[in-house]
């Protein structure tokens, strides 16, 4: 996070400001706000079309009033979080944009390359400014905002400060268009600075009561009475101390509940992946069953006994034996050895046991798009026509199948934040199982490998785990299939 200061046409501006909703009144509203952030510093914006019961514009000068401003959503109160002191006149750059965003009437996006690879992130989003941005992060997290945004607004518009700097990855704005824009001057020249985006001190002592106070000490003045108040304001300072405390403790609690949830999402999103993106499977099948027809059989005197194929699509396993009877050859380690090198393989051969194993590799295949966990099917959409296709088969006499209770998917762990930084080593924890998908598996088999091709599971939420084939018998298969579905 952090905060920037940077000049647009002599005026100081400044980013990286936290806000949220006021409801109550800005002068109330913006010092909790203020404090729960242990902040000194803080401005508001306030939101246009919203009824107040002032006339004209809030402004700070309406803060030192006893009069409440509204009793309804007035706007947004942003806390300055840099613990420093700020000097002469400096105004929010949310505040400033938001302004000018509106007369757009468009859905902005504005991106600011920093040091080291960091972002900072404006945007305006469904005519509202979003308390979400305002925000210095680095690439990873700056896709995961923009991509947030973007879900929400696909008529989004961005544009990017031209900079010394790295530009945003091409990942990073993949699906929404970019205005002719340049600079962020060029996009606040023709709007006027608001009042209220001034950042002033909301908290805290100000230079004039010190001033005040020190003129009071130095003439000696009611002496005594000083002293109390000294007393009175040790203890308020040490019960401030206690609130604040128990306000910092409550947000670094929501922080790391939410950092969890984050990271449990990430988690989930790439299982789902790992689940969907995988070879189409009729190609996987097409491309197993012209190994299982070039090397079935016998083998320079050695008997394949069996072929399988991963899931992965990248290679065919091929497992066999020296056949040891007069009838069936001179098979020998060597003769093995040798046919297979003619064909740039080398063959795995363990002569105490007289077996071999050979990898094939299969020929490249293009990977399906991975589906999101919000893309995921519906339960009874797959278990209405998944099944119907087996049925339609197994009709036919071509297979046999066996579908298995679908249950919750495991193994998917995240670090917990709670844990990660007291006890690492137990940080490790297994994703909840209410933010988890389903999993099924279902076996089929056959006698005569030419007929898998009736068997069509080509979903985008099926995937072939193996398919092997039992060559020495009759040629019989099994193939073993994971399906995926949202609860």
């Amino acid at each position: 996070m952090g905060t920037i200061q940077f000049d647009i046409n002599k005026t100081r501006v400044v980013g990286g400001m936290a806000w949220e909703p006021s409801y109550k009144t800005l002068k109330a509203d913006l010092k909790i706000h203020a404090a729960k952030n242990d902040a000194r510093f803080g401005c508001h914006i306030p939101l246009h079309g919203t009824a107040v019961d002032i006339q004209g514009e809030p402004s700070y000068d309406d803060l030192e009033s006893n009069e409440p401003l509204s009793t309804e959503h007035l706007g947004l109160v942003g806390a300055y979080l840099d613990s420093g002191r700020i000097g002469g006149k400096v105004f929010s750059l949310a505040a400033w944009f938001y302004e000018a965003a509106s007369k757009r009437e468009k859905d902005i996006l504005y991106i600011r390359p920093l040091q080291n690879g960091q972002y900072y992130i404006l945007a305006l989003v469904n005519g509202e400014f979003r308390i979400d941005t305002d925000i210095i992060v680095d690439s990873q997290a700056a896709i995961s905002v923009i991509d947030g945004l973007i879900d929400d607004c696909p008529d989004l518009k961005y544009f990017v400060e031209k900079s010394n700097r790295p530009a945003p990855s091409a990942q990073m704005l993949p699906r929404i268009s970019r205005l002719d824009l340049s600079t962020i001057v060029e996009f606040l020249c023709d709007t006027p600075l608001p009042k209220s985006a001034r950042v002033r001190q909301v908290r805290g002592i100000k230079p004039i009561t010190v001033i005040a106070a020190a003129a009071l000490a130095l003439l000696g003045v009611i002496g005594l009475f000083l002293h109390h108040q000294m007393e009175r304001q040790r203890a308020a300072e040490q019960l401030e101390r206690y609130r604040q405390q128990a306000i910092q403790e409550e947000l670094t609690r929501q922080r790391l509940n939410n950092l969890a949830e984050i990271r449990q999402a990430e988690a989930v999103a790439k299982a789902a992946a790992d689940d969907t993106n995988t070879p189409v499977p009729s190609q996987l099948v097409a491309n197993c069953l012209h190994v299982v027809q070039n090397y079935a059989g016998r083998i320079a005197g050695w008997q394949v006994e069996q072929i399988s194929c991963d899931g992965e699509g990248q290679k065919a396993t091929v497992e066999l034996s020296r056949a040891r009877n007069r009838n069936s050859g001179n098979g020998t380690s060597e003769t093995l050895h040798y046919a297979f090198a003619e064909v740039g393989l080398v063959p795995n051969i363990d002569p105490i046991s007289n077996k071999a194993v050979v990898s094939v590799p299969l020929p490249m295949m293009t990977l399906r798009q991975p589906l999101k966990p919000t893309e995921l099917p519906l339960r009874n959409d797959v278990m209405l026509h998944l099944p119907s296709r087996l049925q339609l088969a197994e009709a036919t006499g071509a297979v046999n199948y066996a579908i298995a209770k679908p249950a919750k998917k495991t193994g998917v762990t995240y670090v917990d934040p709670h844990l990660e930084a007291t006890d690492p080593a137990k940080s490790v924890q297994p994703v909840p199982a209410a933010m988890l998908y389903d999993e099924g598996k279902i076996t089929v088999s056959g006698d005569d490998p030419w007929k898998l091709g009736s068997v069509s599971l080509d979903y985008p939420f099926c995937s072939i785990k193996k398919l092997s084939f039992s060559v020495r018998r009759d040629l019989s298969w099994q193939m073993e299939v994971v399906y995926v579905f949202a609860t």
